[in-house]
């Protein structure tokens, strides 16, 4: 055999056969046995090199290290890394923060036959210019958009403040297609969509997400509130996903005294960090009950921790999601920029809320700790300010734990054959929304006839349902579609109004605020209905 000399290399003649068409070269490296950095460094040189001029297929060199970085990100094992380019970049925080951007002030919705707007922002172009919740988007200044991804509809109808834009849209009820123009304007998404005195003397306020308004947003709902007699509060976090820690920080701090602990962050490599209440509270001893769910997350479990660990609120409702990490994001050349979990945040009474998941960051069900699903695994015990038990390890659970919906058993069987198929089921409830909304009046009730459009809409929708499962839930599908027809046709704080006596948690909170005057009462309260099973 041949002898070798430093990096010299030999094409394996006998080698051809063996691998069924595969070229094998072989490389001997130097005796000396490099670093582990300079190996990997090395390794990927190489690599690059002989992928961008020995490949059958040609790729510029941009190209590769965009590709080797985000297999990089994907690597690393953390579900919620991303390398995001520019146009994603400003995608991420107009649709997952909701800060503010350059638009219109439209949520879209794709169904079958194109893209709806499934929501107007108030005050903005659309709203100005009279865009409905429900009408179909037919083109974008002249292109016609039914076949585009619905990111792509979103990028044509973003842009700079003051320029314009042509849009055609069809609209349920008017027999020729709509054509206005608008001018884009910076639209800024609510954080808290409205609020309302519900009762005597007990404000009401849905905190939906944390972007950069937030803290704002809910300083000037608890002011006006204040002024129209609200004595007591309901914050509802359910479906809040979180955002901007930053805000959770701040908006803890309405209902904190200065000085108290909000969270602590402790990062790889960095000294421990505790965030504290810098300011006075706005809302200094009224009772407050947090409204949580399954769907509560992030930023608005630091709230929800804060509060629950300083016995400030009782906490009502579900389990809540449990993510006590925290992403940092940081700009890159190029316009890139990538969203990295750097750190671990923990409640004033030391516990983390992070619960064990799987890879794409849904719940590991398998390590049996959604607790309010499960018999629940041990978990670490804590005790907040007044002494009383709170858990960590596996999301924010509530003082008082109360389901989002009861449902019967036929209407538990529905919803088991509708999970399969939850966004055709959506876009089929929205579509028929969307059609009945021209004749629909504000004292509206369910008619059997919507049922069965409903029901028809769904198999043409792919979502197979007999239809006697389908009329054994009645009560659940009269629900279903009366709030998303009071959305569409009215708006949320009227599709709020109508679902509110139904809402088991919220007229669970309601009952127990009506009897207290301070947050000590309210506790005693919630205690003694825990101890009785009400």
């Amino acid at each position: 055999m041949p002898g070798f000399r430093q990096m010299r290399t030999v094409h394996v003649a006998a080698a051809l056969a063996a691998t069924a068409g595969v070229a094998v070269v072989v490389g001997i490296a130097a005796s000396r046995q490099p670093k582990s950095d300079e190996r990997g460094a090395r390794l990927f040189d190489e690599v690059r090199h002989l992928v961008a001029t020995r490949s059958v297929d040609s790729m510029s060199d941009d190209s590769l290290f965009l590709k080797a970085a985000s297999g990089m990100v994907g690597a690393i094992g953390d579900p919620y890394a991303s390398l995001f380019s520019r146009n994603a970049i400003a995608g991420f925080l107009r649709n997952d923060i909701g800060n503010a951007y350059g638009g219109l002030g439209m949520s879209l919705e794709r169904h079958p036959g194109g893209i709806a707007v499934a929501g107007v922002f108030q005050h903005s172009p659309a709203a100005l210019g009279g865009v409905m919740a429900g009408d179909e988007i037919v083109a974008v200044n002249g292109t016609p958009v039914a076949d585009l991804p619905g990111d792509r509809v979103s990028q044509l109808l973003v842009g700079e403040p003051g320029s314009g834009v042509d849009i055609t849209f069809l609209r349920a009820g008017v027999p020729m297609p709509i054509h206005t123009h608008f001018v884009r304007a910076i639209v800024r998404p609510q954080a808290v969509p409205f609020a309302m005195v519900i009762g005597d003397h007990t404000g009401y306020i849905p905190l939906q997400r944390f972007n950069e308004t937030a803290d704002s947003e809910m300083a000037s709902a608890v002011a006006g509130l204040k002024q129209h007699g609200a004595r007591s509060f309901v914050i509802d976090l359910r479906g809040n996903p979180g955002g901007d820690v930053a805000q959770a920080l701040a908006v803890s701090n309405l209902f904190l005294r200065a000085g108290q602990e909000i969270a602590e962050l402790r990062q790889r490599g960095e000294p421990a960090q505790k965030y504290r209440a810098r300011i006075p509270p706005l809302v200094r001893s009224e009772p407050v009950v947090l409204l949580v769910d399954h769907y509560t997350a992030s930023a608005s479990e630091i709230v929800a921790g804060a509060l629950q660990d300083h016995d400030r609120a009782v906490i009502v409702g579900e389990t809540s999601f449990g993510k006590g990490v925290v992403q940092s994001l940081f700009n890159l050349d190029g316009g890139y920029a990538l969203k990295l979990t750097t750190g671990r945040w923990y409640t004033p009474s030391g516990r983390s809320i992070q619960r064990a998941r799987t890879f794409d960051g849904a719940p590991d069900t398998s390590s049996n700790q959604l607790a309010d699903l499960a018999p629940p695994a041990p978990r670490p015990r804590y005790r907040s300010d007044g002494g009383r038990t709170v858990l960590g390890g596996g999301g924010i659970t509530p003082d008082v734990k109360v389901a989002s919906d009861t449902l019967s058993s036929a209407e538990q069987h529905l919803a088991r054959e509708f999970a399969p198929k939850a966004a055709q089921t959506r876009t089929a409830l929205f579509d028929v929304a969307r059609g009945l909304r021209p004749s629909v009046h504000g004292d509206f009730v369910v008619l059997p006839a919507w049922r069965d459009a409903f029901f028809d809409h769904l198999r043409a929708s792919g979502v197979e349902v007999d239809r006697s499962t389908f009329d054994a839930a009645q009560p659940w599908v009269n629900r279903l579609l009366e709030q998303q027809i009071a959305t569409i046709a009215f708006g949320d704080s009227s599709a709020f109004r109508r679902a509110a006596p139904s809402d088991t948690p919220l007229q669970r909170a309601l009952t127990m605020l009506q009897h207290v005057s301070t947050q000590t009462q309210l506790w005693n309260l919630a205690e003694r209905g825990v101890a009785s099973g009400l």
